[in-house]
């Protein structure tokens, strides 16, 4: 969904007859297909229709789209750039044929039945983000990490003296092996942006930012036992 800044530039930036070309292809379409316009005509010409035929439909849409003011300055559901680069990728996708192409309907109805501008880019938006989760998992943090030695205790299997960093960060690494991911499109902007905890968080990452040099965090107690550690840790949340 739109936010407010969102909805702002969107109602500052309408598409007014910009997608009339395309209802007008869409038009012909359904009559070439024999299909009588009504609130089911998207899902008959796209059920009926060669691939060929609908995915032209939607190529159609999205560079009508693209042409569009909005796109230029809404921001990327991914993260980075503008919405425009978004479309552009989804072109692209769309081209490739690696895509379910029924992925698109509820943006083609919209447009086919004069939705209004922000019912559109919301569709928009939502095709987007169902597109980017379902062609990529981000890369795994520790994907390339190599241990010369099998390891095969956890960290949880050392006790007093033995917790030192080199040996528990190897343990830790090889725990998360394939469970952490890093790079994860929007996830900042999702979880950290615009809520209550924002400036709270920014503080947390700045002093604890400042703790960690020379890749050892400063104030680490040692011995490393529970008890010690968690009064440590804890501090973070006192800032």
């Amino acid at each position: 969904m739109a936010t407010a800044s969102e909805l702002s530039k969107i109602r500052s930036n309408p598409i007014k007859e910009g997608l009339d070309p395309f209802s007008r292809l869409f038009e012909s379409t359904c009559a070439d297909l024999g299909i009588v316009a009504s609130s089911n005509a998207v899902h008959a010409v796209f059920s009926t229709a060669v691939t060929t035929v609908t995915k032209n439909l939607v190529l159609d849409l999205l560079l009508a789209l693209q042409s569009q003011p909005a796109a230029r300055i809404l921001p990327s559901r991914n993260g980075h750039g503008t919405l425009l680069g978004d479309l552009s990728g989804y072109v692209t996708l769309v081209d490739s044929n690696n895509f379910d192409i029924k992925s698109a309907i509820p943006l083609v109805e919209r447009a086919v039945n004069n939705a209004s501008d922000v019912e559109i880019w919301n569709a928009v938006f939502d095709l987007v983000v169902r597109t980017s989760l379902k062609q990529a998992t981000p890369p795994t943090a520790f994907e390339k990490a190599v241990f010369d030695t099998p390891l095969r205790s956890s960290s949880a299997s050392q006790r007093g003296i033995e917790q030192t960093h080199d040996e528990v960060d190897q343990r830790i690494l090889g725990e998360l092996t394939g469970r952490v991911y890093y790079d994860v499109g929007g996830f900042c902007e999702r979880y950290f942006e615009g809520k209550v905890w924002t400036n709270n968080a920014r503080d947390i990452y700045e002093e604890s930012r400042a703790q960690y040099t020379e890749g050892r965090w400063s104030d680490w107690p040692e011995p490393s036992l529970q008890g010690p550690f968690l009064e440590w840790f804890m501090k973070f949340q006192d800032i």
